[in-house]
This record gives structure tokens, sequence and C-alpha cells, in this order.
């Protein structure tokens, strides 16, 4: 690209698609009639729905309490942590 003088004119780099990545963790509690079976396709649709996403993340329950750690770009993360 040249200038009106006729000068090279510096062209800036391609923007490199930069994604601020979040990870989040958090406990909460199962709703009481919560059954394993639910649990299960909780898992089953974050594994469907969370990679199309670019979302990772673990799910572990034990005694009534859910941990879990998502990690993708914020926008994402924040998103499903909403629902």
């Amino acid at each position: 690209m040249r200038t009106s003088r006729g000068r090279e004119r510096h062209r800036p780099p391609p923007t490199l698609g930069i994604v601020m990545i979040k990870r989040l963790k958090y406990v909460s509690r199962c709703a009481p009639e919560l059954s394993l079976s639910d649990v299960e396709a909780l898992v089953d649709h974050a594994r469907e729905k969370n990679p199309a996403r670019g979302v990772t993340g673990v799910l572990m329950t034990a005694g009534g309490v859910f941990f879990q750690v998502l990690e993708g770009p914020a926008q994402e993360v924040d998103a499903l942590y909403a629902k």
C-alpha cells in the first residue's frame, strides 16, 4: 500500500482472533429431587453442546453437593453460569 507521496505505508498485522479464556469454579447444592439419571442427562447435554462453544469442564457430585469447573471463552462461560 502506498501513500499519496508514493511511500510504502505500514500495514498493521491482521488480528489474531485473541479470545479471553475464563475459568470458573463453584459449589452448589443439589435439588433434593435430583436423581442420578437427571445428573447423567446434564452431563450428556454438556458433552453435546459445550464443545461447539469452546467450553470444557468438570462436574463432581457427592453428598448432595456439586463442584463444577467451567473453562472457555469468557462470554460463553458467563452465559452458561447464568442459566
